[in-house]
């Protein structure tokens, strides 16, 4: 995110309170559905005016497994940000 906020839902499977989350400038988020090349289930809605960067796919994980550390970060960020039932 460059500039504005925006807010990221993800639905609980067992039908309980979704995760919600709230992002910034600097925040960033999918690195765990590109992580998992998987497709994601949650929405992003912005809350103001937004502007974001986008990396495809394929040079994201590029550059990941150029600089392991990167991968390593995305790793611990995931375990950090994410609730449990939504690591699997």
């Amino acid at each position: 995110v460059l500039s504005g906020c925006l807010e990221s839902r993800i639905p609980d499977r067992a039908g309980g309170q979704d995760f919600v989350r709230i992002l910034g400038p600097g925040d960033h988020w999918g690195e765990r559905t590109l992580n998992r090349r998987s497709i994601t289930v949650g929405t992003l809605t912005a809350l103001d005016d937004t502007r974001v960067m986008v990396l495809p796919a394929s040079d994201f994980r590029n550059l990941c497994e150029a600089f392991p550390a990167l991968q390593d970060y995305f790793d611990r960020i995931s375990d950090k940000i994410y609730a449990p039932s939504l690591r699997d």
